[in-house]
């Protein structure tokens, strides 16, 4: 079920992708669409398979007073940690580039392989930071297929995100990145396909 959800709001792709980082609101609908086709073929290749488990014991009933307190303190706590984990990948990102990246990438032959390695050098790690490099590559195509794998991706910030919460379902993290590498691939595929359609024929 965690793979359906796991997905970026329809505001920050139209608004942050389409028009901010595309200036297009035709690029902002591509990668809407593909992100949530990506996210329902995700959740139909990882379905369940597994027999339902044995119904757990409910816990004795406890003060209410005590309950609101402690949500209150754990949504405080959530929002601190999302909001951390968006900083340090952020840093991450700077660091790399800090550290020579660039000029890296810039001795590859092909000026295009080199813009879309950093893209998804940098949608590895945040997928704001890898949109607005995939925007930077010519052929537009690709540029919105790479944009739409990285937001499907979500970065190293968005993995450690979900993993806070969903660990303690006993998820696994090795399980969450098999998941949205393939939600990756399939928004890629989906994305790149729409956009040769439909920028062939405006």
């Amino acid at each position: 079920l965690c793979a359906c959800p796991s997905t970026a709001g329809p505001i920050f792709i139209l608004g942050t992708e389409g028009s901010a980082v595309f200036g297009s609101p035709v690029c902002g609908a591509v990668i809407l669409a593909a992100h949530y086709a990506a996210a329902v073929t995700t959740g139909i290749v990882f379905r369940g398979r597994r027999k339902p488990s044995q119904p757990r014991t409910l816990p004795p009933p406890a003060d209410h007073d005590g309950i609101l307190a402690g949500c209150i303190s754990s949504a405080a706590l959530s929002m601190l940690a999302v909001g951390g984990y968006i900083v340090i990948s952020n840093m991450l990102v700077d660091a790399l580039s800090l550290a020579g990246l660039g000029k890296l990438l810039s001795s590859i032959p092909s000026r295009e392989a080199a813009e879309c390695l950093n893209a998804l050098i940098a949608g590895a790690v945040e997928m704001t930071r890898g949109s607005m490099a995939a925007a930077d590559i010519p052929d537009q195509a690709l540029a919105v297929a790479l944009a739409a794998a990285t937001v499907s991706f979500g970065g190293l910030s968005v993995l450690l995100q979900s993993h806070v919460f969903l660990s303690r379902c006993g998820v696994r993290f090795s399980s969450l990145l098999a998941r949205k590498a393939v939600q990756c691939a399939a928004a890629f595929i989906y994305a790149y396909t729409l956009s040769q359609i439909i920028f062939t024929n405006l």
